[in-house]
């Protein structure tokens, strides 16, 4: 198992993998064999995400999404259009699929039938991370430090967040609620998704957060770039530090041993964590 970029588990249970090769590893959700190997991409596969009929959407740094059959792993499409690394996707309950580049936009695609629908265009530098809230508004990240909302219905522009960070966005996540959560130095920060209002900062790694998800019950999970993994409560409890697992680390300007946690939550609301160190995903419940 290579360093992992992405992890994320489809509607059956099966978790999918993207790491620094140019492969999908598919697993097993119950033993963790093997189930399939996708193979397409020919560069580091960086995203995924599922449609709500099972598709699994891949982006890569070779510029390109791929799109998979979750059924039998058949690759059913191509979008090709973005003149960067694809770092970012996600798809929206209504079968848009949105991708995000170094070429600093977020096209919007037919998730049924491949078509290009739409380019949204607003960041001064790329585009890292995507997530969708609840309403179905799209909030895209960048290394210009700020959240841009896109309407969902049409892609207008609704509002821009300039975040508080020390750096670029590299993740994002929103929960249940509606709150986006946002991360890249050892913070997170918490946002108004209905109008950029800053709600609160979460404070507790210290090194670069590098992922985040929600769960459904609105609890919040970050990693970070040297091993951390907090967890946090939902907003009706005041996003408060529940526990740590593993020791975060600080950077150290001359040793920079990256021990990446890239988490992914799974239907029944069990968390996987997967650690560069160990080479292997554990399940928390």
């Amino acid at each position: 198992m290579d360093s992992m970029m992405c992890l994320a588990v489809g509607h059956d249970g099966l978790v999918y993998g993207g790491a620094l090769g140019e492969d999908i590893e598919v697993w097993s959700g119950e033993d963790g064999s093997l189930v399939r190997t996708l193979e397409g991409h020919w560069d580091v596969v960086s995203c995924l995400a599922f449609a709500p009929d099972g598709t699994v959407f891949t982006g890569s740094w070779d510029g390109r999404v791929r799109a998979w059959s979750g059924a039998d792993g058949a690759h059913v499409f191509t979008l090709e259009g973005h003149t960067g690394w694809v770092v970012a996707v996600a798809v929206a309950t209504d079968g848009k699929v949105y991708s995000g580049s170094d070429d600093k936009t977020v096209r919007v695609w037919s998730c049924k039938s491949g078509t290009h629908l739409q380019t949204l265009v607003g960041h001064r530098h790329p585009v890292c991370a995507i997530a969708i809230g609840p309403d179905g508004t799209v909030y895209s990240g960048s290394a210009d430090w700020s959240i841009r909302a896109w309407s969902g219905r049409d892609g207008s522009h609704l509002h821009t967040i300039m975040v508080g960070h020390s750096q670029g966005v590299n993740v994002l996540a929103c929960g249940p609620d509606g709150t986006v959560y946002s991360g890249s130095d050892t913070t997170l920060q918490a946002w108004s998704g209905v109008d950029g209002t800053h709600l609160r900062t979460l404070e507790g790694h210290v090194s670069p957060i590098v992922s985040v998800v929600c769960g459904a019950d609105g609890r919040v999970f970050s990693g970070s770039a040297r091993g951390g993994l907090n967890v946090w409560s939902s907003p009706a409890h005041g996003n408060r530090l529940l526990w740590t697992v593993g020791v975060d680390q600080a950077v150290n300007d001359t040793i920079y041993d990256d021990d990446n946690v890239t988490l992914a939550v799974c239907p029944d609301g069990a968390l996987l964590v997967h650690r560069c160190s160990t080479q292997s995903i554990e399940r928390f419940v």
